[in-house]
């Protein structure tokens, strides 16, 4: 957990513009030491010695701000350098003369700058310090034990220790009280960028901040977590210790650009304990468009979501090889009944390429006195009124065959909240025409049934044998069952007319037919008995039966009636 706030804590980027700031005005005051010496003024050269080594002392300092990364550290530094100032603005006062007033605005300057960086506690020591220095000074300047010196005409200040001493009292007391309201407002901000550092430990996200070196300056415990490192050293290593070594150099460019004021966004690999885990890194700069030393990184794990993403897309691959290969058409139509996509099975079966069909409507393919029922069926879809149906529809091939099909189209409701329809069609064409021989073939054994002596044995084998039946003549049909007479005349010789050729089973089965019609069959019977009164042999009666038979049947399949007691 963080801890509550104490006090400002240094960075290295304000105690770098400190020292700038303090080397600024040493410059200014050696500018005015050698203007002095230039002048032949009467100025003393402990001044100008004096400001030559708070310079180089300056420098001296900068070069220890820039190695020191510790904030303790840093304090206790910038502590101990602006207690030296104090003790060589006091000099500078001493030796300067007129421009006494230079030191004590240089002093009132560090104060605020001392106020805005460290806590309360050192900012009372260099104060402590400064007022020693002066207070020194002062008490030397009226023992008169400093040496004259004048700078433009100006004395001394002998004999004007008095407006000096209120003088610089009065910058003392406004600067600190600036330099108070300075570390007032410094501490709220500071405890803003505390929340702001919590809420930055509290995310799931990883969060860092990175400085224009590439450095880290502060790490989330998501990272942590996910590096398997305490927060030292992680700071220590970088962002290297989180990332594949391969992904290092294509982070530290994107880093550069990011420096730059361009925001950017990519794709790394991160060692976690459990694995590679891929992460979102998105790089924004602290003040976007504009060159920047500090750079605010997220990192998100995606590798979860790259995972769904994937099984996703290997899903849609295995429908789609589905919907490919299926051997049954499938169809996507949209709610108004166009098509929006289809399978190779859709276009073998209606003799279209996918360009000739999509966008089109799936009844524009059907006969048109067809359009109306499929037109009340689509809308009937549309309104929701039935969620499927299940019809056999016609369709008109690209060659104009007619085809039938087994159509079954249901709505589809989609979670991301489109809405269409899928369509599956089976052709059913060689089905129809089965069925439909099989109605007939039904429909004429029921007919030949009605004839008593015909039983459903017979009835099968004249369907089977004589498909004719119905479609030809009584003598054709005779003949084709075998049991028409053709006579044996040879010249003046007239033979007997026997029966002759036709199809065996037929006449096999109406053999037996006409045993049982003789005796329940009261027409034929008459005939039967008729002939033999006439002396007729029984086998001639027999085969004359039989004819009477195959007649009659053909008859009753050409009326497409029941037989009524007659024959023909």
């Amino acid at each position: 957990m963080l801890q509550s706030f104490q006090a400002p804590r240094l960075d290295r980027g304000s105690v770098r513009t400190l020292g700038h700031v303090r080397l600024c005005c040493v410059t200014v005051i050696f500018v005015l030491a050698l203007a002095a010496t230039v002048t032949v003024a009467e100025l003393s050269p402990y001044a100008g010695l004096l400001a030559l080594a708070w310079a180089g002392l300056s420098l001296g300092q900068i070069a220890l701000f820039a190695r020191e990364r510790a904030p303790h550290r840093l304090e206790q530094l910038v502590t101990a350098s602006l207690s030296v100032d104090g003790v060589v603005i006091a000099g500078l006062i001493a030796f300067t003369g007129g421009i006494w007033w230079c030191g004590a605005v240089l002093y009132g300057v560090l104060t605020v700058a001392t106020a805005s960086l460290l806590p309360l506690r050192r900012v009372c020591v260099v104060g402590v310090v400064g007022l020693m220095s002066l207070a020194g000074v002062l008490a030397l300047q009226a023992a008169a034990l400093l040496p004259d010196s004048h700078f433009f005409g100006v004395p001394s200040m002998r004999g004007a220790w008095g407006p000096a001493v209120a003088g610089f009292l009065l910058v003392t007391v406004q600067m600190l009280g600036l330099g108070w309201t300075q570390y007032n407002l410094t501490r709220m901000l500071r405890q803003r960028a505390l929340r702001y550092r919590a809420l930055m430990d509290a995310a799931q996200d990883l969060v860092m901040v990175l400085s224009h070196d590439g450095l880290l300056t502060h790490v989330n415990r998501a990272a942590l977590s996910m590096a398997r490192c305490e927060r030292p050293e992680m700071l220590r290593e970088g962002v290297p210790r989180l990332l594949v070594s391969d992904d290092v150099p294509v982070f530290r460019h994107r880093l550069t650009r990011a420096l730059q004021g361009e925001t950017q966004t990519m794709m790394l690999r991160a060692r976690a304990f459990h694995g590679i885990r891929w992460l979102s890194c998105t790089l924004t700069p602290m003040v976007p468009g504009l060159q920047t030393t500090s750079v605010l990184a997220i990192f998100r794990d995606v590798t979860d979501d790259r995972l769904a993403a994937e099984t996703v897309r290997n899903s849609e691959a295995r429908l789609r090889a589905v919907f490919n290969q299926a051997a049954i058409a499938i169809a996507l139509l949209d709610l108004d009944g166009f098509f929006v996509d289809v399978n190779p099975a859709v276009e073998q079966l209606l003799g279209y390429d996918s360009a000739g069909l999509i966008g089109r409507r799936w009844n524009a393919f059907s006969p048109p006195e067809d359009l109306e029922f499929t037109d009340e069926l689509i809308a009937a879809l549309h309104l929701q009124q039935r969620e499927n149906l299940t019809i056999q529809q016609r369709f008109v091939r690209n060659d104009g065959r007619v085809l039938w099909t087994l159509l079954t189209i249901s709505r589809v409701d989609n979670p991301s909240g489109s809405t269409g329809l899928i369509a599956m069609l089976q052709d059913i064409t060689e089905r129809r025409a089965a069925q439909s021989a099989t109605d007939r073939a039904s429909r004429r054994a029921e007919l030949l049934t009605t004839i008593p002596g015909i039983g459903k044995t017979t009835a099968a084998v004249l369907i089977a044998e004589m498909p004719e039946l119905g479609s030809i003549g009584n003598k054709q049909a005779a003949a084709l069952a075998g049991v028409a007479p053709f006579n044996r005349d040879s010249g003046a010789m007239r033979g007997q007319a026997h029966i002759a050729g036709g199809r065996l089973s037929v006449r096999c089965a109406l053999y037996m037919a006409s045993l049982s019609a003789i005796r329940a069959n009261p027409p034929i019977r008459d005939f039967y008995q008729r002939l033999r009164d006439q002396g007729k042999p029984g086998k001639l009666a027999i085969v004359a039966a039989m004819r009477k038979l195959i007649t009659t049947a053909n008859a009753v399949i050409a009326n497409d009636a029941p037989w009524k007691g007659k024959s023909d």
